[in-house]
């Protein structure tokens, strides 16, 4: 039994009409009735009464009929989502974002992707730049958002976003208190402690904000390290120290916190969009085509 056969069947049973529905099916009779007697052969079983004047579908005919009916439900569905898999349309998409990227990158992609793509199943991994690169290692994700450089010649990576660093400090800090001024300079954080994340999650993030600290001529007096960013932000309210993060945590609204932007902005944090060389999945090329869309000016 073969799929033209079941639609030649199909158009036959509609219209109890051998002529009739070789029209249909654009075909000559003889062809027809031949397929229709293979069909029949390959089931063992007598599908039409035939005479001169009428065609009557048999009782197995009609049970068949409802069954072909199904059948070709079945493939066009199958098609259907044959073609949205490779449309891109359904499927699964594992992402890793970094901590900074939750407040601006990240929501503006996804608001996008999610209207575009409603059927695929985004699935959100918050990890740091280096476990991001673990995870790619264990193909735990597909799509990474993170802060460059990194090393894997496997790995592509393009700049989507940048923004500038701004200081976070106590609201009891002096540097808080000075209304007049509703920015400072890298160098008025000279004396002040500091809270980081460590190097050891993310190298182009932390050497960004050491080499900003060097440009000022000092080293900072590093007195906590954490992974968070929330976590780094909630220990700036303690009054513990102050720290230098990206502007896009601004909106991160918390007491005891006063941000304050630097006079020079020249010093930028910048959002990498990175995949697999070897990528393949169409689900992950429209991830990527709507965040260069979405992002292509803001680099």
């Amino acid at each position: 039994m073969q799929f033209h056969q079941i639609k030649y069947f199909i158009a036959v049973a509609e219209t109890l009409h051998f002529g009739n529905a070789a029209k249909k099916l654009n075909m000559s009779q003889p062809p027809l009735s031949q397929q229709i007697q293979k069909l029949e052969e390959s089931l063992e079983v007598k599908l039409f009464n035939r005479t001169k004047r009428n065609v009557e579908l048999t009782e197995a005919g009609s049970v068949f009929l409802q069954e072909a009916y199904k059948i070709m439900e079945q493939i066009e569905s199958s098609t259907d989502k044959i073609k949205q898999h490779s449309n891109g349309e359904i499927g699964e998409l594992i992402l890793g974002y970094s901590s900074y990227s939750i407040f601006d990158v990240l929501p503006m992609i996804l608001d996008t992707f999610y209207k575009l793509y409603p059927t695929v199943e985004v699935k959100l991994k918050h990890l740091s730049t280096a476990k991001q690169i673990e995870a790619f290692e264990n193909s735990e994700i597909q799509v990474g958002l993170l802060c460059p450089p990194i090393d894997q010649t496997n790995l592509n990576l393009e700049l989507i976003y940048s923004q500038p660093f701004i200081v976070a400090l106590p609201s009891n800090h002096p540097l808080s208190r000075d209304n007049k001024n509703e920015s400072l300079h890298i160098s008025e954080l000279s004396n002040c402690p500091f809270i980081l994340t460590p190097r050891s999650i993310g190298t182009g993030y932390y050497d960004s904000i050491i080499n900003l600290c060097f440009d000022a001529h000092f080293s900072p007096k590093v007195v906590q390290e954490v992974n968070d960013l929330h976590e780094l932000i909630s220990l700036v309210s303690t009054g513990l120290g102050v720290s230098i993060v990206p502007e896009s945590l601004i909106q991160y609204k918390k007491s005891n916190v006063v941000f304050k932007r630097l006079n020079n902005d020249q010093f930028k944090v910048d959002t990498a969009l990175v995949y697999k060389n070897t990528e393949t999945s169409p689900v992950v090329y429209n991830f990527i085509d709507i965040a260069r869309r979405i992002l292509r000016d803001t680099v």
